[in-house]
């Protein structure tokens, strides 16, 4: 009799448990979302009129995406019409190849760090690479991701 009323005083006791995971879980709805997620990136050549936005040739473009060592994600045409670049799991040594090559190619008017960032720019580009995860608006840049655009 005692075990009947053990395995009856159990049952809800196991339904308890069980509810309780369910309620806890994550259930993957992070209401956060990869912003590379949300741009129709293209890794192919662009075509001249991206290449018009950028005021690039295909081989400063290829010079500059290939600076980074790889990791390239892709590039689109922002809302504005602007050519903006992107590559992932990069690092300072990457960010500085980059940055040298738009130097070299248009010049620089600043470079430095500031709250998780690093970045340079010219009158004519801008660079920064996201050394910590950024968030904003629900979107999110993972640690590493670099962004190159032309105005």
């Amino acid at each position: 009799m005692a075990n009947s009323k053990r395995f009856w005083l159990g049952i809800p006791v196991v339904a308890l448990v069980f509810v309780m995971m369910v309620i806890g879980c994550d259930s993957g709805s992070n209401s956060e979302i990869n912003y590379l997620a949300t741009l129709n990136l293209s890794t192919g050549n662009p075509d001249a009129a991206a290449l018009s936005a950028g005021g690039l040739n295909q081989v400063q473009f290829n010079e500059i995406r290939d600076a980074a060592s790889g990791s390239f994600r892709g590039w689109h045409l922002n809302e504005d019409g602007e050519l903006e670049m992107y590559w992932t799991d990069r690092s300072e040594s990457n960010f500085d190849s980059v940055a040298d090559a738009l130097k070299a190619l248009f010049g620089e008017k600043y470079r430095g760090s500031d709250e998780g960032k690093l970045y340079a720019d010219s009158d004519y580009y801008f660079i920064t690479l996201y050394t910590h995860r950024t968030q904003y608006d629900g979107k999110y840049l993972p640690a590493g991701t670099m962004q190159v655009g032309f105005y």
